[in-house]
């Protein structure tokens, strides 16, 4: 059975890139399927965050990049295969605005390859029940 995992990101006012703050997020699963985040009105550009997995960064996808944005909901789907059941994600964080903290908000959407299986038998007996006639 799949999983929804939520965490509230808060960085402090004046964090720098270079000494991000990094925030831990333990999650559970044989596949991450999705992660949506909601980036509220006033950030304006002036943080930003990324998702790693050790030295993997998962998203976004190119290493060194961050995500940026003000009053921004995505839901982004990235069916990674996670090496292992139970795993740590790290949310790396930064703040360039010297005067508010921002927020941010995250969920992590994770499924089991078995629940995957089971799907794929059900639609494929449907799509031969379908061929056949029944």
């Amino acid at each position: 059975m799949g999983c929804d995992f939520f965490t509230v990101v808060r960085i402090p006012a004046g964090t720098p890139r270079d000494r991000a703050l990094e925030v831990d997020v333990e999650i559970e699963g044989d596949r991450l399927d999705c992660v949506a985040y909601l980036i509220p009105t006033g950030w304006h550009a002036l943080a930003g965050f990324a998702i790693n997995y050790g030295i993997e960064q998962l998203y976004p996808h190119r290493r060194g990049e961050w995500v940026t944005g003000d009053g921004l909901y995505r839901e982004v789907r990235l069916n990674w295969r996670m090496p292992e059941r139970r795993l740590r994600l790290t949310v790396k964080a930064y703040n360039e605005d010297s005067v508010y903290e921002h927020k941010l908000f995250i969920w992590f959407t994770t499924s089991d390859v078995e629940e995957d299986r089971l799907g794929w038998l059900v639609e494929t007996l449907a799509r031969i029940a379908r061929w056949i006639g029944l």
